[in-house]
């Protein structure tokens, strides 16, 4: 199933993730930014940060020629969710306000369970039926100590307040 919508992955994802209880001290970060760099969203948690991208599609999902994810038989374009996660999770590493921080990349499927053949993901891959086990095994409600005010102020868009809880 392709999103025919452009943007529907990322709402489900950011309703489903804001009504979670992630915690006092957790952040979601909608459209995070780093320069001409962005991602669906970023959850960061003390001593963790998971990057997200939300890939509304259920299926098989293939190779095309170029390394892209194809899904439809190879018929669709689906991008490069998982490598776009990891090259943001690389860049906010190489900014040094990460430090202490692990940067996880991750793609969730939000249409339905989705499967890739013959290639190898560079993103955690979650399908959305295991979203809240996910989440809570990364980074826990009862979590100690606090999110990177740093990091979360070099990757929250301008003008959109900061962030949301």
């Amino acid at each position: 199933m392709a999103e025919l919508e452009e943007g529907v992955g990322l709402r489900l994802l950011t309703e489903r993730l804001s009504a979670m209880d992630l915690g006092e001290r957790s952040v979601l970060v909608v459209r995070p930014t780093l320069g001409f760099m962005t991602v669906d969203l970023c959850l960061v948690g003390p001593g963790r940060a998971l990057v997200i991208n939300a890939l509304h599609w259920a299926g098989d999902i293939v190779p095309g020629p170029k390394g892209e994810w194809r899904g439809a038989g190879g018929k669709v374009d689906l991008g490069r969710p998982d490598r776009r996660a990891r090259v943001f999770c690389e860049r906010l590493a190489f900014t040094g306000r990460a430090r202490g921080i692990v940067l996880e990349p991750v793609v969730v499927f939000t249409a339905g369970a989705a499967r890739c053949q013959g290639t190898e993901p560079e993103a955690t891959l979650v399908q959305w039926d295991e979203l809240d086990a996910f989440v809570a095994g990364r980074i826990p409600a009862s979590a100690v100590g606090f999110p990177a005010a740093d990091l979360i102020r070099l990757i929250s868009p301008p003008g959109a307040g900061g962030t949301t809880e």
